[in-house]
C-alpha cells in the first residue's frame, strides 16, 4: 500500500576522529540530517513501491498519504431518478373534479340552475370532461342573457380551467 523510503546518511560521519572539531562537525551534519532533512549524497535515496500493492490502482497518494475518495459505483441518471417524482402530464379525476367545482359553485350562487339550455349544455360539457379528460374550448351562445359563454377545459396540470359569461 505504501512506498519505502530507505535513505543511507552514514557517509558523512566520521568513524575515528575524536577532536574537538571533528565532533563539532559530526553533530552538525547530524543535526543538518535530522533537522532539515536534506540527505548528504542524493544518490543515497531509494524509493521503492511494496511488492503487494498495483502500481497503477494505488490506494494511497506519497505526496499526502492519505486514501482517496472512493468512486460510487451509481450511474448518475439512476440516482437522479430514484429521487425525484414523475412529472405528471395528465389530470386524475379527483384533480378534474377539483377544477370544476369552483365553476359549479359560481353558477350556484348566481342561482344558473339547468332551467336555461345554455347551462345545461355547459353542465353536459363539464361532466363529458371530468369522465374522459379530453381538452375542450367552451363558445355557448346564452340568448336569454345577450351574453356568451366562453371558457377552456384543459387536462394539462400548469393550466386552469377557466368559464367567463362574455357581452356578444
Amino acid at each position: 500500500m505504501g512506498a519505502n523510503i530507505s535513505m543511507d546518511v552514514s557517509a558523512g560521519l566520521a568513524a575515528g576522529a575524536e577532536t574537538a572539531s571533528a565532533q563539532s562537525s559530526a553533530f552538525e551534519d547530524k543535526l543538518r540530517q535530522e533537522v532539515v532533512l536534506v540527505p548528504e549524497d542524493l544518490a543515497d535515496i531509494y524509493i521503492e513501491a511494496s511488492a503487494t500493492a498495483d502500481t497503477t490502482a494505488s490506494a494511497t497518494s506519497i505526496v499526502t498519504g492519505r486514501t482517496p475518495p472512493r468512486k460510487r459505483n451509481v450511474k448518475k441518471g439512476a440516482a437522479a431518478a430514484a429521487n425525484t417524482i414523475p412529472f405528471q402530464t395528465e389530470r386524475t379525476i379527483e384533480q378534474r373534479r377539483e377544477q370544476v367545482r369552483p365553476i359549479i359553485d359560481k353558477l350556484t350562487e348566481l342561482q344558473m340552475n339547468v332551467s336555461y339550455p345554455a347551462i345545461r349544455e355547459l353542465y353536459k360539457q363539464l361532466s363529458q370532461f371530468i369522465k374522459t379528460g379530453e381538452d375542450a374550448k367552451i363558445k355557448i351562445p346564452f340568448p336569454e342573457f345577450s351574453r356568451r359563454i366562453k371558457g377552456e377545459l384543459s387536462n394539462a396540470p400548469y393550466k386552469q380551467c377557466w368559464v367567463k359569461l362574455e357581452m356578444e
